[in-house]
């Protein structure tokens, strides 16, 4: 959906938002890669205006943190990472129409260890990286009642990735030398959404759902090279399954006196793999 909080409104006003959220995943290992389990936590502070009566436009500062422990051949390694992202979006509605759009950029810090069990050692690394990413959406709302939308939609996003080089510490004879790396995944998300509005005393109450199906057009392993004990070596990864679906379930509160919250739920579901998030949100106009 669109970052800002004031998004999909059709008044001229300045909107400041934050957000909390907390995630997991999961990755069931098999013959040809390691599974993981991870867990996430993040902040996000946001700002967006509306320069004309139908165009949005805003800027968000986010920093993640997430912990994910390796199965299989990786049980005992873990990595930590911390994720700082600036994110600028922007959302245009005409009629039923609605175009959303962002471009983003960030810094990762990566805290790896590798767990070596038959030698009884660990190999520690500490190393950066960045992501760009951009994505669109395009939706259009079908009014099924005086208070009920259903809005049929079609994403694309890109994410581009580099981590530099590093070399392991702490395993001898066994610390990897590893290259820097790059990759790249397109996905596109085709769904829908269902969208209702309850007048209550406290002010306007918006449940929804939303189903959609994902495709990465990025399936090829993923290359990862460098030097063992002055020996150069290879590994292959396995991307994640390329169809997957993607299911949501939101409610919000406009109140009386301006301010508005929202809690959302997102789970995205591909063969052997799984995650969800909740995310709770308050933003007010001025």
């Amino acid at each position: 959906g669109t970052t800002g909080a004031a998004a999909g409104g059709d008044t001229k006003y300045s909107t400041l938002w934050g957000q909390v959220l907390g995630g997991s995943a999961h990755l069931e290992g098999s013959s040809d890669q390691d599974g993981f389990s991870s867990k996430s936590f993040g902040l996000t502070s946001g700002f967006d205006h509306f320069v004309t009566p139908d165009l949005l436009a805003g800027a968000a500062l986010s920093w993640l943190r997430s912990w994910t422990d390796g199965s299989n051949d990786s049980s005992g390694s873990s990595n930590k990472i911390d994720s700082y992202q600036l994110t600028l979006y922007g959302s245009w509605r005409q009629n039923r129409l609605t175009v959303d759009g962002q471009v983003g950029a960030g810094w990762n810090h990566f805290d790896q260890k590798r767990q070596i069990s038959f030698l009884g050692s660990t190999a520690s690394a500490d190393y950066d990286g960045q992501q760009y990413s951009a994505s669109s959406r395009v939706g259009y709302d079908f009014s099924l009642g005086e208070r009920t939308t259903l809005t049929p939609f079609a994403g694309l996003r890109w994410i581009h990735a580099h981590n530099q080089s590093y070399d392991e510490t702490g395993a001898g004879s066994a610390n990897n030398s590893v290259d820097s790396l790059n990759t790249d995944s397109v996905t596109q998300e085709i769904g829908a959404k269902a969208a209702w509005q309850f007048d209550t005393g406290l002010g306007t109450v918006s449940p929804e759902v939303s189903a959609a199906w994902l495709h990465d057009y990025t399936s090829s392993a993923i290359d990862m090279t460098g030097q063992i004990g002055g020996t150069a070596f290879s590994v292959q990864s396995e991307r994640l399954p390329s169809d997957g679906a993607r299911i949501g379930v939101a409610v919000g509160l406009d109140t009386l006196d301006g301010a508005r919250l929202r809690v959302e739920y997102d789970g995205e579901l591909r063969s052997g793999y799984q995650s969800q998030t909740g995310t709770v949100r308050a933003a007010w106009d001025f």
